[in-house]
């Protein structure tokens, strides 16, 4: 999961080193936030406010990465839509917030971090309470896409916010804190999404997250007042809206590719392959490009992208069919199933500062690679699950593996492009590192989506063939309509089960729930082969660097 969020902020070495800074828009930053060694922090009331207060934000972004998954199946049950409701509701957010937090150090600096700040949080509450408030799929999906937006301008503004007001003498202090709290939250999401789901309902993990960011920023009202940007920054919204078509146009052609005909989706296609050659050209010649792409020539950055990329891909669509595994195939409730994912959690939290003494001894290089490995063997590890499977022997150290690899690359991938550039490229090397990660953990969810719906009719004729059940036309449709959706016996009919060819309710629940535990493994499969190809590529990349010598 995502264990620390802090430093997957674009603007966080940039603003942790302020010296040096090249170019116009780097070095403004310092200036105006009075982040330079020796800045006069706030009062110790002031300080405590902010840390509470960015803390208490910043670990409900945490938390909506992963809490709103276990929820899904019961989303599914109340809104309807049908699979791809689910696939937007857990994808949309990630790819929202990428592309928000590349304008958002620019509107820190351009109006100051406390009003970027209450901006931030402001749409994120009123997102969040359009969520609640969802009687129709799109309403939640935008109020998921709203969500993220709010996240990724909150984030870097809560980051500047906080070290302004410790200074830089007790700046590593407020940032461990901030740590610490951030993992915390990142690693209960689950088990908060399972235990509001099956008490008094999803919609509260909304409505709790806008009242807790309403108190949040009535913590630092009265600083942001105060404080005043340069007004000197140019936002780039255009690049941004641009960048913002690619990805969303190409998420559209994946999610939506096998339910519209071809003139749709090259429509679609057309619009993002336009979308990048007008980036292209408006960016062409800039030196603050809003994504600087050509950092990745270098092979420490292009091997740190890779390794975050690969995983986070893997992990969040994972992440995604796993918990409608075990609540739709292995039967297990929204809480069961928090409880049940959070080793994973617990195994990261616990071996980051482990990693991080590793990184320190040996470099971040190898221990990115391995970490790689073992995400990968996870998920190979997952392949053997059934819908009986013993949680001890057979789940537990397949996510236990999977905690442990995802925060042995987060460790070492932040470690390694910081090393590899000068410290006035900081800023740009962590935007882009974090942004293509970000970005590859919404596509997460849409790639195993889309190899699950390839694999899903070889896996229900297999569960048809075990049932000994003709495989006609209307029963592969049946089962595929139920794959993924929870106490099955509750909502199918008899009349419809029958007319599908089944003979018994008991039956067409059996089908559906095979149907989904064999397509579930052969996606795992996918995945944890994505993943080794990444470590392959990995060592490939940088042993090819070694004669070139270090950068």
């Amino acid at each position: 999961m995502r264990l620390t969020l802090l430093h997957d902020l674009p603007l966080a070495d940039h603003y942790f080193h302020p010296a040096g800074a090249s170019t116009p828009a780097e070095s403004v930053a310092p200036r105006a936030h009075g982040l330079a060694p020796g800045a006069r922090a706030g009062s110790r009331r002031a300080r405590m406010r902010a840390l509470l207060a960015v803390t208490t934000v910043s670990g409900l972004i945490g938390l909506d990465a992963t809490v709103i998954s276990v929820a899904l199946p019961a989303i599914r049950n109340d809104l309807g839509g049908g699979s791809a409701t689910i696939e937007w509701v857990a994808s949309v957010y990630a790819l929202t917030y990428a592309v928000a937090l590349l304008p958002a150090g620019r509107l820190v600096d351009r109006v100051g971090a406390g009003r970027t700040f209450l901006a931030g949080t402001a749409l994120y509450v009123t997102a969040a309470l359009l969520g609640a408030a969802a009687v129709a799929p799109w309403m939640l999906i935008l109020g998921r896409g709203l969500q993220g937006v709010g996240a990724g301008i909150v984030s870097p503004a809560g980051l500047v916010l906080v070290t302004r007001a410790f200074g830089a003498e007790r700046r590593g202090y407020a940032i461990g804190v901030m740590g610490m709290l951030l993992g915390a939250f990142s690693a209960i999401g689950p088990l908060v999404g399972g235990t509001f789901t099956d008490t008094i309902g999803w919609r509260a993990i909304f409505v709790t997250h806008a009242v807790l960011a309403v108190i949040a920023a009535g913590l630092v009202t009265h600083t942001a007042r105060r404080e005043a940007g340069t007004g000197d920054v140019e936002l780039r919204l255009r690049a941004v809206l641009l960048l913002a078509a690619v990805v969303l146009a190409v998420q559209i052609c994946i999610i939506e590719g096998h339910r519209v005909g071809w003139p749709v989706l090259a429509g679609f296609g057309a619009v993002a392959v336009a979308a990048a050659l007008a980036l292209r050209r408006v960016e062409r010649g800039r030196a603050d490009k809003v994504v600087d792409f050509s950092l990745l020539r270098l092979p420490p950055v292009a091997a740190s992208a890779i390794s975050r990329s690969v995983v986070s891909f893997a992990f969040f669509g994972n992440l995604f069919y796993l918990t409608l595994f075990l609540q739709a195939s292995a039967g297990y409730s929204a809480f069961e199933t928090g409880l049940i994912l959070l080793p994973s959690s617990v195994a990261g939290v616990l071996a980051s500062p482990l990693v991080g003494r590793v990184v320190d001894r040996v470099g971040p290089t190898g221990v990115m690679a391995a970490g790689v490995a073992i995400v990968s063997a996870g998920l190979f590890a997952l392949v053997l699950i059934d819908a009986g499977s013993s949680i001890a022997f057979h789940l537990a150290p397949a996510l236990v593996l999977n905690g442990i690899g995802f925060a042995t690359v987060s460790v070492s991938a932040k470690t390694a492009p910081l090393a590899a550039v000068p410290e006035e490229l900081h800023g740009r090397v962590t935007s882009l590192v974090s942004f293509v990660s970000r970005v590859a953990s919404g596509f997460g969810v849409t790639f195993a989506t889309g190899v699950f719906h390839l694999l899903s009719d070889t896996g229900i004729e297999r569960a048809l063939d075990d049932e000994r059940v003709s495989a006609k036309a209307d029963t592969i449709g049946f089962v595929d309509r139920y794959l993924g959706a929870d106490d099955l016996t509750s909502q199918l009919h008899r009349d419809d089960v029958r007319t599908a060819g089944f003979s018994t309710v008991q039956q067409a629940a059996r089908t559906v729930d095979h149907a989904f535990a064999w397509t579930f493994a052969a996606t795992m499969v996918v995945l944890g082969t994505i993943v080794a190809a990444g470590a392959v590529a990995i060592v490939v990349l940088l042993r090819r660097a070694r004669p070139a010598g270090r950068h």
